[in-house]
């Protein structure tokens, strides 16, 4: 039912009334969001949020500590999206103090790692503890930290910050414009309870940047109170929230908020509001938010839904919400680790007429790790649909001439994937685990390299690699078993399985140079193929030792280059020197994981670590 805009339940502001802090409110923070351009210029869209936490239980000589979250997106620059977010030290301390004697209700194990992170070396990068001089004063409110500003004057809203796309200072006014009060109405107050939220939904900008003036619009929330939000006081549950600010061409403000447990994804429960152009607000909790498309992030791995369908019949509602790009995920400290904040579109249906507008939607929740096995088997997955890119369960003409070029006659399609695609993965399917490529990737992404773009490459240096070892080894040491199955060449027979192990241990070099490794320069390339050399040297060296042990002649000494001299002559058959070793009962020494086959490894991700060593340092506390 439409609302009078005079009652006091819900109240539509002619002007920017004071934002001033709440000294007594656990949490408070201000969000300002929205956009602005140079006249006929490229839009660039900015979001701000800072927050201050009441201290003065945790920390007796500090009343507050802050966090701010600040994001540029500038299509005219890569990347597009930039972030940059600080903790003042006091929220470092609390942070610490909390985790050591609190349940945060994450996974346990990540637990422990994150408070020993913390205490060692302070957060995770990106997140900087900024130990510049905060000046802050609650009434009304003006904050500077840093060449970071965000004051409420008599014109309106002021915000000041460092460019991120390049050299500079942005400076913002958003001015005074009509407002929603929606603290005192029972019909609209969040599902989970316990927080004012007062919204601006549509605030005039001007500004000025290194290039000149500019101007925009501008969307502010306040908002004050308990933890409510963050968790379920009931059921002592962490929370998440989907929340759609949505400014559309007519005129029309439409806010969506949607509140659930962070580890079931049950929905608690959701509101709309909508504000018309003629000031009429309506609200109500029939609304739905149904995920169409999502993203995972190659920063933290969190899965957010970024393409959404909003619907609301009562309004006769139904908008399809999709960003300006998929990356915008804002690193956060502590728990949360991050969060999706992002510019996008709306499109579709309002009161029976076509709409469409600008919109940010922002995803809290999704990036915890509340089950440490869970997430591990997510990227195992990904490491799985990388292996099968490279190797496909059933070969076509197009994936074997990947591998050995195009046929001068007809390729055999069918037995490429008998001889090699069936056996190779009847063995990989028969374990879930993934840690070599798990690791490697985990590494890359510790020295600041987006470790997508070398998924493949790793992949195959590691899991494919060590099934070889794996099929390799089971035929010299007369193994019976492997992962709970009989071996590979007791179920193919013997020339299969040292064919499609042989191939393993050459698939890294189909591979690597189509990978990112051959095209950021030879220093790259090179390491990538010594790495994948170092994988196969222990076949054509070491592990040749105990074929030719178990013959009655004296093992050979290994020449330079790994081969063996005094090696059995070509002829003799791969069966024979295989008997020879059932004979003589030899047993290799070690085993297929031996530290020194992962040298390769580390050798390709610290050359794609090389031209970010800022990355690869402790990252320094400003």
């Amino acid at each position: 039912m439409p609302v009078d805009p005079s009652t006091d339940e819900s109240r539509v502001l002619s002007v920017l009334p004071a934002e001033d802090a709440h000294d007594t409110a656990a949490v408070e923070w201000w969000f300002l969001q929205g956009w602005f351009a140079p006249p006929g210029g490229r839009r660039r869209e900015f979001m701000t949020s800072f927050f201050r936490l009441n201290l003065r239980d945790h920390d007796p000589g500090e009343a507050n500590g802050f966090e701010v979250l600040l994001a540029l997106y500038d299509p005219g620059h890569s990347p597009a999206h930039r972030t940059q977010t600080w903790i003042s030290p006091p929220v470092l301390r609390q942070a610490i103090e909390k985790l050591h004697t609190h349940n945060a209700r994450i996974d346990p194990f990540v637990q422990r790692a994150l408070l020993q992170e913390l205490v060692d070396h302070g957060p995770p990068r990106p997140v900087v503890v900024n130990r510049a001089a905060v000046s802050f004063r609650p009434a009304p409110l003006d904050v500077a930290w840093d060449g970071y500003r965000l004051a409420q004057r008599a014109d309106g809203m002021h915000l000041e910050f460092r460019d991120l796309h390049g050299e500079g200072t942005i400076a913002l006014v958003a001015g005074a414009g009509p407002g929603l009060d929606v603290v005192s109405n029972p019909a609209t107050a969040s599902p989970a309870g316990g927080m004012a939220y007062r919204t601006y939904p549509r605030l005039p900008v001007l500004g000025r940047t290194a290039d000149g003036p500019v101007a925009g619009e501008a969307w502010l929330d306040h908002q004050w109170g308990d933890f409510d939000w963050f968790r379920d006081p009931v059921g002592d549950q962490i929370l998440g929230w989907d929340w759609f600010g949505i400014n559309l061409d007519h005129g029309s403000d439409v806010i969506v908020l949607r509140h659930f447990h962070a580890r079931s994804r049950q929905a608690l429960g959701a509101t709309i509001h909508w504000r018309d152009a003629a000031g009429v607000v309506r609200s109500t909790g029939a609304v739905t938010v149904d995920p169409r498309r999502h993203w995972e992030s190659p920063a933290t791995h969190a899965v957010y839904p970024v393409g959404c369908r909003i619907d609301a019949p009562e309004f006769d509602l139904v908008l399809d919400f999709e960003p300006l790009a998929d990356d915008q995920e804002v690193p956060s400290f502590g728990t949360p680790r991050a969060v999706w904040e992002g510019a996008g579109t709306v499109t579709g249906r309002l009161a029976g007429q076509a709409v469409r507008g600008r919109a940010r939607g922002e995803f809290h929740g999704y990036a915890f790790v509340l089950d440490h096995g869970e997430v591990v088997g997510r990227l195992t997955r990904n490491v799985d649909r990388s292996l099968e890119d490279l190797l496909p369960r059933r070969f076509d003409q197009a994936a074997v001439e990947r591998f050995v070029g195009p046929a001068r006659g007809t390729h055999e399609i069918d037995a490429y994937t008998a001889g090699l695609a069936v056996p190779v993965w009847d063995l990989i399917d028969r374990s879930g685990k993934r840690w070599r490529p798990l690791f490697g990737l985990l590494l890359l992404e510790s020295l600041g390299v987006p470790s997508a773009p070398y998924a493949g490459l790793i992949a195959c240096m590691t899991e494919m690699v060590h099934t070889a070892t794996l099929i390799v080894d089971d035929i010299e040491d007369d193994s019976l078993l492997r992962r709970g199955a009989e071996c590979l060449h007791l179920r193919y027979g013997v020339d299969v399985a040292l064919n499609a192990g042989n191939a393993l241990y050459f698939l890294p070099s189909v591979v690597l140079f189509g990978a990112p490794a051959a095209r950021s320069g030879p220093a790259l390339a090179t390491a990538a193929h010594q790495g994948a050399h170092v994988h196969r040297r222990p076949l054509r060296a070491g592990d040749g030792h105990p074929l030719v042990a178990a013959t009655d002649a004296p093992a050979p000494r290994a020449a330079p280059g790994g081969r063996l001299r005094g090696q059995a002559a070509p002829d003799v058959r791969a069966e024979d020197r295989v008997r020879r070793v059932r004979r003589g009962g030899v047993r290799r020494r070690g085993g297929p994981g031996r530290p020194r086959r992962h040298c390769g490894l580390l050798r390709v991700c610290a050359h794609a670590g090389h031209g970010v060593p800022d990355r690869r340092r402790r990252p320094e506390l400003r």
